[in-house]
């Protein structure tokens, strides 16, 4: 089982890479084989589902609280 906090620093660094890629006008090495598979990797699509679930469920929270 990889750490938590190994975990969050390569997905920081996947983030950072595919940045500055784009930056230096080297779009295509962030769409590299080695990057995506490094993005979808089982963790990372477990990390990111349950992101998209608590802003989802954050927002229909927020629009119960405001009036109407």
């Amino acid at each position: 089982m990889v750490p938590t906090s190994t975990f969050t620093s390569r997905m920081c660094l996947c983030t950072w890479t595919q940045s500055c890629a784009m930056i230096q006008g080297n779009l295509v090495s962030a769409f590299s084989q080695d990057a995506l598979s490094s993005v979808f990797a089982p963790k990372m699509m477990v990390v990111m589902l349950n992101n998209a679930a608590i802003g989802i469920i954050t927002s229909f929270f927020l629009k119960m609280l405001t009036p109407s």
